[in-house]
């Protein structure tokens, strides 16, 4: 092989050589410029009326969406498609948190067990609220205010009929605004302290 085959050998291999690097610096320039675009913040919030969030078996374990009076709501739900747990508004727009019974506890009927949410007081001013209930929904333990927005607490007895049981304790303020203890028997007051 002469010396002129070489070099016509070499310029031949400088101009691949070339070639491929140019090739790929563009290809490194066109995939930082993809990454950048992917990596650019999305400018449209994602938009539906309902989203669900599914398990491996395809059962709705979270759902996202509208009431039919058009509040927002979030429902968990147990493996079995049971409500556990529901955030919303209520009718007066007012927010409400709601655990519910396990079905096998109640049969066909789930009830709340435990329901934080609000309470209208005077001037139609919102207050909290927090109640517990037993089996078919009865309550247990109320914390709210009365009417005149004053602080309220109330214990009550379950019936076997299911309806709302008997009141056994309040914890309240007097008309005076004093703390005040009252005992109930047969919804009927026994005893009131201070009298």
């Amino acid at each position: 092989m002469t010396i002129e085959d070489r070099i016509s050998r070499l310029e031949n291999d400088n101009r691949k050589l070339k070639r491929a690097l140019w090739t790929l610096g563009l290809l490194a320039i066109a995939l930082a410029c993809m990454g950048q675009r992917s990596a650019a913040p999305a400018s449209e919030p994602l938009r539906a009326r309902s989203i669900e969030v599914v398990g491996e078996d395809g059962a709705v374990v979270i759902r996202l969406g509208v009431t039919g009076n058009g509040e927002g709501r979030i429902t968990t739900y147990d493996p079995k498609g049971h409500e556990i747990i529901e955030i919303t508004a209520l009718e007066d727009g007012q927010g409400c948190l709601t655990t519910f019974s396990p079905k096998e506890a109640t049969g066909e009927i789930r009830h709340p067990l435990v329901w934080i949410g609000s309470a209208r007081g005077p001037d139609d001013v919102s207050q909290g609220s927090l109640a517990t209930y037993g089996t078919n929904a009865q309550p247990l333990v109320h914390l709210s205010a009365t009417s005149e927005g004053l602080p309220l607490l109330g214990t009550y007895l379950q019936t076997e009929s299911g309806g709302m049981g008997s009141p056994l304790l309040e914890l309240d303020c007097s008309p005076q605004g004093g703390g005040r203890i009252i005992a109930y028997e047969k919804n009927a007051v026994i005893a009131t302290w201070p009298r």
